[in-house]
């Protein structure tokens, strides 16, 4: 870049950066921020709601400013919403409104002038940033275009869309302009997935904890418990399941950090006790974590039910050499490949997994063959093509910007 541009990074609001509590769009976000570190092409600010573990995890070379929410105010905004959408059928996301004022207010007095405003993955926070009067780009990580939930107006305000996938691009198209939408695919740190002596023990000390022998085959589900997930499915499959050397586990809260149960988890718990100890429950683990948890597997379940934009985990697992069983909704074919996955269907989902979970267990030769190939698949999706990617993003929403004047 030819000047240095200064960005101020808007998190979405219900979790932080750092991202102490996970999420998906956190972790990209944060791998962004990491890599700016190093290379310092932007002057990032980063705004973010207050959680007293990300101020103790701050950034070295980034300054953050930390929001803070007064949550029992919080809590009742949140309740007036849903009596009014109850009521009217109307949506105000007054929740989202007040932490886009509390932003708001840090910008203007934090003194710093900014060339754009980066919002990542909440279009409700538009209306009320606008005011800051700085050029504002919304970075998407989901779709949500089809429903009227108080976004599409506030796409004329920006400046340019990001997004994670040729299919969000695609469906952006409805209200912006094409040529204002670029797409920055997903990413994740590469080498930290690779399998290691130390990951090797940790599979192994686990294994031993379970019961679960060295050739024994352990399928790998992690996300939230969430029907979209597809996770219902994957026990109904494993009820098909009559051998005792192939185990499932499932990693992830209801809600990120949460494990708070709700009705689905409980109805998916219920399953799995069934089961017995061919299931094995985890929780929420943490991000950091991750990396051991796939060593434990030998094979990857990602069954969406729902159009993923670009699942993180989907990268994750290949990269952490595991064959990949999935569904291909979304965006999910822009992320995985035929020689590392096998593809099943919405309609026909819990056949699919059982069918493709024996042909797995099955043949040892294809399922090292998807194992081996799996890595190199996904190579590309690393943090630095990601940071390269989005400068040069930057540098075209210039362009497009100056040729506009």
């Amino acid at each position: 870049m030819n000047k240095k541009k200064c960005i101020a990074v808007v998190s979405g609001g219900e979790l932080p950066l750092p991202p102490v509590r996970g999420g998906a769009a956190e972790t990209l976000t944060d791998m962004l921020i990491r890599e700016n570190e190093e290379k310092h092409n932007i002057n990032f600010v980063v705004y973010s709601i207050y959680y007293d573990k990300a101020v103790e995890e701050k950034y070295h070379n980034t300054k953050c400013i930390f929001v803070k929410i007064n949550y029992l105010y919080n809590v009742i905004l949140q309740f007036i919403s849903k009596v009014i959408v109850k009521m009217f059928h109307h949506q105000l996301f007054l929740e989202d409104k007040y932490y886009a004022s509390k932003v708001k207010k840090a910008i203007k007095n934090s003194g710093d002038s900014y060339d754009y405003i980066l919002i990542e993955n909440n279009a409700r926070l538009v209306d009320v940033l606008e005011k800051v009067k700085v050029p504002m780009i919304l970075h998407l990580h989901n779709e949500i275009f089809t429903s009227d939930l108080g976004y599409k107006k506030g796409a004329d305000k920006c400046r340019a869309f990001i997004t994670v996938s040729e299919y969000i691009s695609k469906k952006a198209t409805q209200v912006k302009n094409p040529q204002s939408i670029f797409t920055l695919k997903n990413c994740i740190e590469v080498k930290r997935f690779r399998y290691t002596k130390e990951k090797e023990v940790f599979r192994r000390k686990f294994r031993n904890q379970h019961g679960i022998c060295s050739s024994d085959i352990v399928c790998v589900f992690s996300g939230r418990i969430h029907e979209t997930k597809g996770v219902y499915e994957i026990l109904r499959a494993f009820e098909k399941i009559k051998r005792k050397d192939i185990y499932l586990l499932i990693i992830g809260g209801t809600f990120y950090s949460s494990n708070k149960p709700t009705p689905y988890s409980k109805k998916c718990a219920d399953l799995a006790l069934k089961l017995g100890k061919q299931v094995i429950l985890t929780g929420y683990v943490d991000y950091a974590s991750m990396p051991y948890y796939y060593s434990i597997g030998d094979i990857g379940l990602m069954p969406s039910l729902w159009n993923e934009p670009a699942c993180l985990v989907q990268i994750e697992m290949q990269a952490a050499g595991l064959p990949l069983i999935c569904t291909q909704n979304g965006g999910t074919p822009e992320y995985t490949f035929k020689e590392s996955c096998i593809f099943v269907h919405n309609e026909t989902l819990v056949d699919d997994l059982y069918n493709a979970i024996m042909r797995l267990a099955d043949d040892s030769d294809y399922r090292k063959k998807l194992a081996s190939n799996a890595p190199a698949m996904v190579k590309n999706f690393n943090e630095v093509n990601y940071y390269k990617n989005f400068c040069e993003i930057i540098e075209k929403i210039d362009t497009s910007e100056e040729q506009n004047k």
